[in-house]
């Protein structure tokens, strides 16, 4: 059972005012306790995507996009390994999750816009 599993599991027992004084507020017990679902609300947010929209099965530029950003702040900042941050980003298998982490990392040395962009989501996340 992996990290996020557990997190899950923890929180679905709670009861319905715990769950509104925990869970769903982003603090930094969150921030501890679902790293990547932190790293998932702040991209989303930042990028206007929907968190459902993650984990269908599409290639809308956009929705990639913020994909392999979630991606590559998990690899960066977490110790998830490949399997479980591509789990986490739609049932992906670790060689996308690779490939997402490469790909954010060639557009940061390629354009200022995504640098910027990186930088600005990485200030939020504080890590």
């Amino acid at each position: 059972m992996t990290k996020v599993e557990k997190t899950l599991k923890a929180v679905s027992k709670l009861d319905d005012t715990e769950k509104e004084s925990r869970a769903f507020t982003i603090t930094s017990d969150y921030k501890m306790e679902n790293p990547l679902g932190f790293i998932q609300n702040n991209v989303c947010n930042h990028l206007n995507v929907s968190a459902e929209m993650l984990s269908l099965n599409t290639r809308k530029k956009k929705i990639v996009y913020a994909r392999y950003i979630i991606m590559y702040f998990a690899r960066k900042h977490t110790t998830f390994s490949l399997e479980e941050i591509g789990q986490f980003t739609g049932g992906k298998d670790h060689a996308t999750v690779l490939h997402g982490c490469n790909r954010i990392e060639q557009l940061i040395k390629e354009s200022e816009g995504v640098k910027y962009v990186i930088k600005e989501i990485e200030s939020k996340l504080k890590f």
